[in-house]
């Protein structure tokens, strides 16, 4: 919608999300953002692409988005790129970073994709992954992450605790579950820095 519909209202809600992250952050340079959903088809996908169409609408903006969501890696067929190589091939050390990261057909906005077997197999991301953030945050002003649903036994933990902040997708109705909150507290003792959802 934020892409193709810009006047679109929920296209203005979009950018008013955009804002008030750019808000969080009081000091200025490159940011990594994990989206992560508290429930299956909460819509973090759609969630993550609007604000990055949001973030690119601003001149010279350029944005990577990261698939870190190997259960459901949808971001490649969403955008209309290859499925490999990406994230998990970064990862295992089978290609450069730079090889990965593919162009999207709206203007500065790069992907990098899950890649891998596409078996569902999440991507390591002990001490590599930070590190891997710190050398994409050289290349782009926005990393958003797409983490997919949060769990325990999930490497989840390891990318908030790598990223800037981190942000809860959840319907409506799922905010006042007992369940929600325990999840609030689980990213934030995990070394996630919750800063909205």
């Amino acid at each position: 919608v934020a892409f193709h519909f810009p006047d679109h209202p929920v296209s203005a809600e979009y950018r008013a999300v955009r804002d008030e992250i750019r808000r969080q952050f009081e000091e200025s340079g490159p940011r990594v953002v994990l989206f992560t959903a508290a429930a299956p088809v909460c819509g973090t996908t759609t969630v993550l692409l609007n604000t990055a169409a949001s973030l690119v609408h601003d001149h010279g903006t350029k944005v990577l988005i990261v698939d870190a969501n190997p259960a459901r890696p949808t971001l490649a067929r969403r955008l209309g790129v290859n499925d490999s190589p990406g994230l998990s091939d970064v990862l295992a050390q089978t290609v450069p970073v730079a090889w990965a990261i593919q162009p999207t057909a709206v203007a500065n906005l790069h992907v990098l994709a899950a890649g891998g077997p596409g078996d569902g197999t999440a991507p390591a991301a002990g001490a590599d992954f930070p590190r891997l953030l710190a050398q994409l945050r050289q290349w782009f002003d926005w990393v958003l992450v797409d983490g997919g649903v949060w769990d325990d036994t999930s490497p989840r933990s390891g990318l908030g605790a790598a990223a800037d902040a981190v942000y809860l997708v959840a319907r409506q109705g799922e905010i006042d579950r007992p369940e929600f909150a325990g999840l609030r507290s689980t990213i934030t003792s995990a070394g996630g820095l919750l800063r909205g959802y």
